[in-house]
């Protein structure tokens, strides 16, 4: 597991000496790099899901659990993987066309078996109104999400 991989490395490139020290540190970056694309490969399928309005790999975007949540623009926080995945059901079932909604200036933090990326949600070439912050966990070797957090930007 990457997770579990990196602080090994991290603790044998601080006691490395000499040769052993380019080397460590370039597997090093390599595995931050692909924890980094796997957790933005979870974070798109979510903006595509959203977009697709497919309530089924909405579905599969989320963690299963009561420790899952969800706030969307102007709502009060959602609790429960039932109850996320019935808020996407709701709002997708309004018959209104989701917007072509995506992440831009993403900004990904891993922490063992969480991850969070921050990042502006923007619909064509407007500038967006929304910020978000989606936290994942790893769980059986998948980025699931176990928060998502929409926010207007009043400026």
């Amino acid at each position: 597991d990457i997770t579990e991989q990196i602080p090994e490395l991290e603790a044998r490139l601080a006691s490395a000496d000499g040769g052993d020290v380019a080397a460590i540190g370039e597997e090093l970056s390599s595995l931050r790099l692909s924890a980094e694309m796997s957790v933005l490969s979870a974070n798109a399928a979510f903006y595509d899901a959203f977009t697709s309005a497919d309530v089924r790999k909405m579905q599969d975007v989320w963690a299963a659990g009561d420790d899952v949540s969800c706030v969307h623009p102007g709502h009060p926080v959602i609790a429960g993987s039932a109850a996320v995945v019935n808020s996407w059901r709701a709002l997708f079932s309004t018959g209104a066309e989701m917007p072509a909604l995506r992440a831009t200036r993403q900004k990904v933090v891993i922490r063992g078996n969480v991850a969070w990326v921050t990042c502006q949600e923007t619909t064509g070439d407007e500038p967006s109104s929304l910020e978000a912050i989606n936290v994942f966990e790893r769980r059986d070797g998948k980025w699931l999400m176990c928060h998502h957090h929409a926010s207007p930007v009043f400026v």
